[in-house]
């Protein structure tokens, strides 16, 4: 008896000075995104995500571990066939890593890497899916309802304000009656146009009409801006374009070179679709917070590793949204910004960080 109470002990004493993790073993989870390492939608949501995490206990090296691959498909590797492979790519990674949960972030990564894992033995948590959900479930089921998907999946929606967005310019511009809405032809851009248009259909008090307008190219998209510009029935522009084909030797571009173009040749008050677009130096909006939607990620991820099945979890729109205002943009146009608006703005930029040109002109430089 007494030898037994002995190993008992021993035990005990061996729980007690073992981490955590080797006790509980170390929790693991692989981190897909669509775009590169520098992108400002994709790498935002991956940090609240971790900031989330590590808030409920979840201590990188101590009891979790983490591994991301950018699969960098917005301006290097554009082709579906090429961005199947990055999906391959990927995948592989993923058997290898053999994680606890597998977040994929934004659309490409959503059909090229959640969808095959659709019913394996990996978790899947996705965020800031542009697309409906609805119709990557038609690609391969994943989704009983939103409420309970029932299947390994469960995530995020990006859910874009526009309603919202567009009432605060107009508190602005108290003009504003028509809007030219320019997206690109990526999946983001077609996930986001069927998303305005279903806004409009379901809202019959919608604030604004909205030209819906897309550009393939950077040429097509000058076009468009130009355009928008000579229109006196466009009071305002929501460009939306963030990856467009270019001649060479560029062959793309991305948002930062689309939106410093038209901050530069657009005089027309633009509408802000994240608060990084309001950072580069678009006017302003309810723009989408990127650090918030990885939040929300992040506590569906803890509810996994915890116990839960993804199936279990509802999918559910982002919820949060953030006022932002840039006030360089808002001088450069003439325009003031109310100070209701400036009292209940989340972010307020002083200056366009896509041009410089301008900031140094203000300090007298």
């Amino acid at each position: 008896m007494k030898i037994i109470t002995f190993f008992k002990t021993l035990l005990l004493v061996g729980i007690l000075v073992l981490p955590c993790s080797q006790v509980l073993g170390m929790q693991k989870v692989f981190f897909v995104h669509s775009y590169d390492s520098k992108n400002v939608c994709g790498v935002p949501q991956q940090t609240g995500a971790v900031n989330m995490l590590e808030k409920l206990g979840y201590e990188e090296g101590k009891n979790i571990q983490y591994q991301t691959f950018y699969m960098d498909t917005k301006k290097t590797y554009t082709t579906p066939d090429q961005q199947k492979e990055r999906g391959k790519i990927a995948l592989a990674m993923i058997k290898k890593f053999d994680p606890d949960v597998v977040v994929v972030m934004d659309d490409n990564a959503v059909k090229y890497v959640m969808l095959p894992l659709v019913d394996n033995k990996y978790q899947v948590v996705f965020s800031g899916m542009n697309g409906q959900v609805e119709d990557y479930d038609k690609m391969k089921e994943f989704m009983e309802t939103r409420e309970r998907p029932g299947h390994n999946v469960t995530g995020v929606i990006e859910y874009m304000h526009f309603a919202e967005s567009f009432r605060l310019m107009q508190r602005i511009i108290p003009t504003l009656k028509k809007v030219m809405f320019i997206t690109d032809k990526t999946p983001t851009g077609n996930g986001i146009t069927k998303a305005l248009k279903m806004d409009m259909q379901r809202d019959p008090a919608f604030p604004v009409e909205v030209e819906i307008r897309r550009a393939e190219s950077f040429g097509q998209y000058k076009d468009l801006i130009r355009e928008a510009n000579k229109r006196d029935d466009v009071q305002a522009i929501y460009p939306i374009a963030v990856g467009l084909s270019a001649p060479p030797p560029k062959n793309r571009v991305v948002a930062q070179e689309i939106f410093a173009w038209t901050l530069e040749n657009s005089t027309k008050p633009d509408v802000a679709g994240t608060f990084f677009f309001c950072k580069f130096g678009l006017l302003g909006g309810a723009t989408v917070d990127f650090p918030a939607m990885g939040e929300e990620t992040g506590m569906k991820i803890a509810r996994i590793l915890r116990g839960e099945k993804a199936g279990d979890i509802p999918i559910e729109d982002c919820k949060r949204f953030a006022i932002s205002v840039n006030l360089a943009r808002a001088e450069q146009l003439g325009i003031q910004i109310p100070y209701n608006i400036l009292g209940a703005a989340d972010h307020i930029y002083k200056v366009m960080a896509l041009y410089p040109e301008y900031t140094r002109a203000r300090k007298g430089e």
